[in-house]
This record gives C-alpha cells, sequence and structure tokens, in this order.
C-alpha cells in the first residue's frame, strides 16, 4: 500500500520540501535577538541590595561568600 503512494511524490518534490523546511528552520535560529547585555535575575538584585545595605562602610567583600 505505501508503495502506491510513493508514486505519487517525485523526487524533485521531496527535496524541495527538504528545502523549504530547512530555511523554516534557519530563519528561526537565526532571527535577531534582543540587543544588548541579558537582564539579571531578580533573586541577584535582590542580594545585591542586601549586602549594600549590610555594608555601610563601603569596603570591598566577597561575594563569593553569599553563594
Amino acid at each position: 500500500m505505501w508503495k502506491e503512494n510513493l508514486i505519487l511524490v517525485s523526487p524533485a518534490t521531496l527535496l524541495e520540501w527538504r528545502k523549504e523546511k530547512f530555511k523554516i528552520f534557519w530563519a528561526l535560529i537565526s532571527k535577531r535577538k534582543k540587543p544588548g547585555r541579558p537582564s539579571i535575575p531578580w533573586d541577584v538584585i535582590k542580594l545585591i541590595r542586601r549586602v549594600a545595605k549590610e555594608n555601610k562602610s563601603g569596603e570591598q567583600l566577597n561575594f563569593m561568600v553569599y553563594f
């Protein structure tokens, strides 16, 4: 049964379908992303604010202690 259906589609048609599918795929993955620096996660912002609030003296802190 599948051999009768295979005759309806030529190899050239299959190649065209494949080319179109790849064109759509490439357009999706190469779409321009948002320009600029990625946003900082909210929990990191809260941590920075908390550490800045606790450090009134202004001395350098080692942030690896907090992670």
